[in-house]
């Protein structure tokens, strides 16, 4: 049974860091700003937090726009943190909470962006809303893969219920911290999902980790600059692998292994619910628990201890995999995270305000910093031929173009959110 951590107020308030010669060192938060000044939608405040060491940006999506409160950007250099007030759209999103087709409030964080905020585009390698800097603004989710933090603001006998999301895959380690709350839940002191922290390792990152098939650089990305340095940036779920790029059509035959794998990892079974004695009663990798068919956790290394794969007892029996990025891959470097569409990882608090962590406790390993989308002059001309678009282009009356490597003609007057090549400037 796993043991109930209760994380008071200094917890809150005390989580830090500095990146020095390589050593993690914990710091105080900076400071949040005062309350904004009544009135103001709710009593509910989210502060996001930047703890990795180069500059990234935040975003968020949910039924109505949001922005920062005073005056900030989205975008975050290390250390700092910005206040999200929680519209009262927001709240009692119980019908969008874990549904994938549905914007439910969620936050996320992009990284290795191209941007130009007066004219807001931003292209990202991870979280990317369709070029767009404000993603709230754009109302669009971020792309796949990338680590969420999901919540569902009163909801379930009025208490706020929040997870951290790797269905889809990881880009970055994301901690969620309740501010003051109550030790245990009212009318249930023993229940084990109340108001956890620590949900992602401190100074984790399983871009380290990550097996190789499973791995996401940039220059697997067609907006990649092949000028740029080649970085990791993202490790798949096993469900995420094969819904990247785009998820199997519902009708798709088993004799695909990706339609296979997409049913098996992806909860996509349509005999789950049908009653069962055993599990070959059940197709596609279904477990028969509890009298039905179920999905189920998959994974590589078994046993998985109760401290990797927390809160065991919430779903059935996990089946086992080879040449997979396991759940317990992920558990071990977040094991309070939601790996796979049915986990039982998510909880409940009674706090008002709510921090969330990214590269809680730092990262070693590299993170692409935002860079201004660059000139397309500059890119290499053994590459790109940019000659050749100057010519092709000269009626194009948008300030960026989209360029795409030799022989191709590039896109002149595409419209930018759907640039999937290399985005670049005129000047």
């Amino acid at each position: 049974m796993t043991v109930i951590y209760v994380f008071g107020l200094l917890l809150y308030l005390s989580m830090g860091l500095s990146v020095d010669t390589g050593k993690l060192e914990r710091r105080p938060h900076p400071p949040h700003p005062p309350p904004p000044p009544p009135p103001y939608p709710t009593n509910y405040n989210i502060y996001l937090q930047n703890e990795c060491p180069v500059t990234i940006f935040f975003a968020a999506s949910g039924p109505s726009i949001v922005e920062p409160l005073y005056g900030a950007l989205w975008k975050a250099e290390s250390g700092q943190n910005i206040t999200i007030n929680i519209p009262t759209t927001w709240l009692h999103t119980e019908n969008n909470y874990h549904h994938r087709n549905l914007v439910g409030p969620r936050f996320w964080a992009r990284t290795g962006c191209k941007y130009d905020a007066l004219l807001h585009k931003a292209q990202c390698e991870t979280g990317d809303c369709g070029n767009n800097y404000d993603c709230s603004q754009a109302k669009l989710a971020g792309k796949a893969p990338a680590t969420i933090a999901e919540f569902c603001f009163e909801c379930g006998d009025s208490y706020t219920y929040y997870d951290v999301s790797l269905v889809d895959g990881y880009s970055v380690s994301v901690d969620i911290v309740p501010g003051p709350h109550s030790a245990t839940r009212p009318g249930d002191p023993t229940n084990q999902f109340w108001c956890k922290t620590n949900l992602c390792n401190s100074g984790s990152d399983l871009r380290s980790f990550c097996p190789d098939d499973y791995l996401l650089t940039n220059k697997d990305l067609p907006t990649h600059n092949p000028a740029d340095p080649v970085n990791k940036i993202a490790c798949f779920s096993n469900c995420g692998k094969f819904e990247y790029p785009v998820a199997p059509l519902a009708g798709c035959s088993d004799s695909d292994l990706t339609c296979k794998y997409w049913r098996e990892y992806c909860c996509q079974a349509s005999t789950y619910g049908a009653t069962c004695q055993t599990d070959g009663d059940c197709t596609d990798g279904g477990a028969c628990w509890n009298g039905t068919c179920q999905c189920r956790a998959y994974i590589s290394s078994p046993p998985c201890p109760d401290t990797i794969c927390t809160n065991p007892e919430g779903a059935p029996p996990p089946g086992n995999c080879t040449d997979c990025a396991g759940d317990d891959t992920l558990h071990d470097i977040c094991p309070r995270a939601y790996t796979w569409p049915n986990d039982p990882q998510t909880y409940s608090c009674d706090a008002k305000e709510y921090t969330i962590v990214f590269c809680p406790g730092g990262t070693k390993e590299p993170v692409t910093p935002q860079l201004l989308i660059p000139s397309c002059a500059t890119l290499d001309p053994s590459l790109f031929d940019w000659t050749t678009a100057q010519t092709d282009c000269s009626e194009s009356h948008g300030k960026y173009l989209c360029a795409v490597a030799k022989p191709a003609i590039w896109a002149c007057n595409v419209d930018l959110t759907s640039c999937n090549d290399v985005l670049c400037s005129w000047s």
